[in-house]
């Protein structure tokens, strides 16, 4: 499967993580930097791989 969006992230001032779809830039989703580090970890770890269609 080819797209041409991507899921953008950036932080602001006080370390906080946003992440949005480039394709619909105006949905952010905020998240706890720990949680997603572990969710990063998880997906790097292949834990979601079964999740592919």
């Amino acid at each position: 499967m080819h797209s041409d969006t991507c899921v953008e992230l950036a932080a602001d001032a006080t370390g906080t993580p946003h992440l949005r779809e480039s394709d619909d830039p105006e949905v952010v989703i905020s998240a706890h930097p720990a949680a997603l580090r572990a969710f990063l970890r998880a997906a790097k770890a292949g834990e979601f791989d079964r999740l592919e269609g």
